[in-house]
């Protein structure tokens, strides 16, 4: 829908796109997730994935990051996170 979107601007080049799953089991492959990543956005996708964790929901005491909570599972989350900004970086030559 955006790359759509950006076409109808009339924009002779628009933002280069990338798919980001969120919320994904660690342990299952979803219909939508593996057909997200047969489709024509299969190229456009991550391979790291955001899973998905309780620490992400949000809390109305707590302002900070979610990795700043102390609590179970905040370093995997940490990692997983670092996963994902690792390859988007690659992916946009920074």
């Amino acid at each position: 829908m955006l790359n759509k979107f950006i076409e109808r601007l009339g924009l002779t080049k628009g933002p280069k796109l990338h798919v980001l799953l969120n919320a994904v089991s660690r342990t299952e492959l979803t219909d939508t997730e593996q057909l997200l990543r047969t489709s024509e956005y299969g190229k456009l996708t991550l391979n790291a994935e955001l899973y998905k964790s309780e620490l992400l929901v949000a809390k109305p005491n707590f302002h900070l990051f979610p990795v700043d909570r102390r609590a179970p599972y905040s370093g995997m989350l940490k990692k997983n996170i670092s996963a994902i900004c690792a390859e988007l970086a690659t992916r946009l030559g920074v």
